[in-house]
């Protein structure tokens, strides 16, 4: 082996794959998937608080069990057939319900010390 190439020892190497060597540039972190699950939820009680309905009157438009319409509403569970089911139930498209949640109030950050009637959103607490 030459003189005029030095080899790196293994820490410098695992410093170089890791991004931690003077002046590297961290890696980004990858995005999150979203949680489709959750958007549903705050959609779904969004929309039954607006049509001023409770979990028996779901189960009663849907003619659901109490425990899936619990999942629905507590985002815990739902296939895609419920949920389209209690998606039109509710006046809602599930595609519509899929999407980012804007509450039409707060828009989604209420006033200091204050929570969202609509959407349950809570302001910064001082």
């Amino acid at each position: 082996m030459s003189e005029l190439y030095q080899r790196p020892s293994r820490d410098q190497i695992a410093a170089r794959v890791t991004g931690s060597l003077p002046g590297a540039q961290p890696r980004p972190e990858p995005p999150k998937p979203p949680n489709y699950l959750e958007r549903y939820g705050i959609h779904l009680r969004a929309r039954m608080r607006a049509l001023g309905i409770d979990q028996a009157a779901l189960q009663e438009r849907t003619g659901l069990s109490p425990h899936i319409a619990a999942r629905a509403i507590n985002a815990t569970a739902a296939d895609i057939g419920t949920a389209a089911a209690i998606a039109a139930a509710v006046g809602s498209d599930l595609l519509a319900m899929l999407a980012p949640y804007q509450c039409g109030t707060c828009k989604g950050s209420p006033y200091d010390g204050f929570t969202c009637n609509e959407c349950g959103a809570e302001g910064a607490r001082k």
